[in-house]
């Protein structure tokens, strides 16, 4: 198992924790302590420097300002990113300065999230986890819940 697989084990195991059943929740509970001291590092190891916080406000202060606004001046938003159509030149270039300002802040959360995605590869070995019969789960557990925990369930 590879601390990828632990990172979204101990996550499912967080979507489950307001199901039912002391059985149930003493061993999420157990095994949530057991994958925290392998997961917490990589959380840490993942949150941006300050100047990097920095240079992502105002990118979105500058997606606020240069995005198409509906009819009562609020920025449009697609897919969870701001529509920027009308003023697209504009913005590219305002991007390309500031990531030209920021360029070691971008450049060393780049370098970041590239040691982070070889650090989730890294096997994990010796964990033994607090196992969950099937009968102990609760019957009000939906399909994407018990994906996200099926290696601490026992048939």
């Amino acid at each position: 198992m590879n601390k990828r697989d632990l990172v979204r084990l101990y996550d499912g195991l967080g979507a489950v924790g307001k199901l039912k059943g002391i059985k149930f929740v003493y061993a999420v509970a157990r095994n949530r302590k057991l994958l925290e001291p392998e997961v917490m590092p990589l959380q840490t190891a993942m949150e941006p420097d300050e100047k990097f916080v920095e240079f992502e406000q105002k990118r979105i202060q500058l997606c606020e300002r240069l995005a198409d606004k509906t009819t009562q001046g609020t920025p449009i938003r697609e897919l969870g990113s701001f529509r920027i159509i009308e003023h697209r030149a504009e913005f590219d270039k305002a991007l390309a300065e500031l990531r030209t300002q920021y360029k070691d802040a971008v450049d060393g959360r780049i370098n970041q999230e590239q040691e982070y995605e070889k650090m989730l590869d890294e096997e994990v070995e010796g964990i033994k986890f607090h196992k969950i019969k099937m009968g102990d789960v609760p019957s009000d557990i939906t399909a994407q819940q018990l994906e996200g925990i099926l290696e601490v369930i026992s048939e």
